[in-house]
């Protein structure tokens, strides 16, 4: 069973990998944002390190049966990245939200152990509780999340903005994947923690530490799965612009800078964002082993 301190490691090496491939529409260590920064993502990446150690020994506690899964608490541990000193990076800014939403179940489940790492993912995404949708939607509000203001549907009710919708999670006994599953259809990354990261334990098997690999996955996932941060900014119709693009790219019919110079054409309402957490989590994966 990998040490916390190996797993908290692997985490900010993933972060580091993701932030500094050229990745087209991202920002990276030669292009920026008005808002954003490279070395932006490189703090955030390093501060990382003890959530997930955290994460990692309650995930140790629960193995050993000092706690129950649905203990160790990865809503808050989401929330205490955000907190001063904690990962986000200087400015009063989302910097690695989706990438500490995605890492903290991982880290928790790699502390776990078990026979197979994405069983004992599953399991702890399963046990999470509803104080851990409550910690996880004070952690939106605190980064100040776009997009989401949920309305109709299954998800009426549950708008991270509102108060009203922590008092339904207490009385409802509403969890993460709760959430998730009726937010899975417009939200890459929900869908994600339902299917237990699926995308990402497939990726992971291709993808490598470094080289041309990280491009070459970041772009696969992007031609196969509509980006949906681009989705929620821009429209669907864009986002599946965008990944037939990202095709042209992979087959030679389209240079990366060309792709790069139509996602940066509108600022950052383009910025495959959630792309860009997929590709981290999955190098997360790597970086276990």
């Amino acid at each position: 069973m990998p040490l916390p301190v190996d797993i908290a490691n692997a985490a900010a090496l993933a972060a580091l990998l993701e932030a500094s491939v050229e990745k087209p529409g991202s920002v990276t260590p030669t292009k920026s944002f008005a808002d954003l920064e490279y070395s932006d993502f490189l703090n955030a990446a390093l501060s990382i390190r003890p959530h997930m150690a955290k994460a990692a020994r309650r995930g140790a506690l629960a193995a050993d049966s000092a706690i129950g899964l649905d203990e160790i608490g990865i809503g808050k541990i989401i929330y205490d990245a955000f907190e001063p000193g904690g990962s986000v990076a200087r400015r009063k800014v989302n910097v690695n939200f989706g990438i500490v939403l995605m890492f903290v179940p991982l880290a928790a489940a790699a502390g776990y152990g078990g026979t197979s790492l994405r069983k004992s993912l599953k399991a702890v995404l399963r046990d999470a509780t509803p104080t851990d949708t409550v910690w996880i939607y004070k952690a939106m509000r605190k980064c100040d999340l776009g997009g989401m203001r949920l309305r109709g549907g299954g998800l009426s009710g549950l708008d991270v903005y509102s108060d009203a919708a922590l008092t339904k999670i207490r009385r409802e006994g509403i969890t993460p994947l709760d959430v998730f599953r009726k937010s899975a259809g417009i939200d890459r990354l929900a869908s994600e923690w339902v299917s237990g990261y699926k995308i990402c334990f497939e990726c992971s098997k291709k993808i490598e530490l470094g080289g041309d690999s990280i491009l070459k996955a970041f772009l696969g996932m992007l031609s196969k799965y509509p980006d949906t941060l681009i989705a929620r900014k821009a429209g669907l119709k864009e986002a599946e612009k965008v990944s037939a693009m990202a095709r042209q790219a992979l087959n030679g019919r389209r240079s990366v800078a060309s792709l790069d110079s139509y996602l940066r054409s509108k600022g950052n309402k383009l910025n495959p964002g959630t792309t860009c957490d997929l590709t981290a989590t999955a190098l997360f994966l790597k970086a276990m082993g």
